[in-house]
């Protein structure tokens, strides 16, 4: 079992990342059905989505991104994923050190599975590389597939040093009606993807949990989790607060609320 761990910093939101497909020069083409353009990939929107054209098994499809430096990653994901058509394909990430070259020698980092559950996001921690360009290689199983996106995530992970302190919890909820009848019946409508809600306390932590989860509060934005169970959320701390003790000027105990997004 592994501790949580926060992505606060998507390599690929960087001013300097580029999208390569369509570019020319050897690049991949773009795989995209309209309006769900691929170069909603890089605006940090979950709900703006990319999606894909009619994948055909037997064909690997090439998303590459040069993220204009030279940078370390540990961990990538796809975020807001949803199934369209098929059963889910296989994707694999490779990156590539000096300038982007499409058809040049690319390095095997790891393998994303389980997009068959249709999970919301689903992504794979590894040893940390440095890397200019990465490439999520996508092979259809089915014999047609597709499937739409918020984002792909590439970065690194602060690890929080536990999974909460005694008295935390993690709810998982389904988001649905329940009426009641006359006749004492309920219906149960569902309304929406399933949730998760943690509630964190940090109980005499040191400065430097604190200097991250201060960092986390600061987030205007939708950030990742990475649970003791190595699931991937993509998440936003509710009301953009937490609460914080000072126990002794190095230890304090902070309390914060996590919530998954749909």
């Amino acid at each position: 079992m592994s501790n949580s761990r926060l992505g606060l910093t998507n390599r690929l939101f960087s001013t300097v990342a580029v999208l390569k497909n369509g570019t020319g020069g050897g690049a991949p083409a773009l795989i995209e059905s309209a309006p769900y353009t691929m170069s909603n990939l890089l605006n940090g929107d979950r709900y703006s989505l990319w999606k894909t054209s009619v994948l055909s098994s037997g064909t690997t499809y090439n998303v590459d991104f040069d993220l204009g430096a030279t940078v370390s990653f540990a961990a990538a994901a796809l975020l807001g994923y949803r199934l369209a058509v098929g059963v889910g394909p296989l994707v694999d990430v490779f990156y590539q050190t000096g300038a982007y070259t499409p058809g040049g020698s690319w390095t095997s980092w790891g393998s994303i599975s389980g997009l068959s559950n249709n999970p919301r996001d689903v992504g794979i921690t590894g040893n940390s590389v440095n890397a200019r360009s990465v490439r999520f290689a996508i092979s259809p199983v089915a014999a047609s597939e597709s499937f739409s996106l918020g984002s792909f995530f590439v970065g690194n992970l602060s690890d929080l040093g536990g999974i909460y302190s005694r008295g935390g919890a993690h709810i998982p909820f389904q988001n649905r009606l329940e009426t009641p009848l006359a006749s004492g019946a309920v219906v149960l409508t569902r309304i929406g993807d399933n949730g998760h809600t943690w509630t964190m306390p940090w109980n005499a932590i040191p400065a430097a949990t604190r200097s991250l989860l201060s960092q986390a509060q600061a987030k205007p934005a939708s950030f990742v989790l990475v649970d003791s169970d190595d699931r991937f959320f993509e998440v936003f701390m509710r009301s953009g607060s937490l609460s914080e003790s000072v126990l002794t000027p190095d230890l304090h105990d902070v309390t914060l609320e996590l919530v998954s997004m749909p």
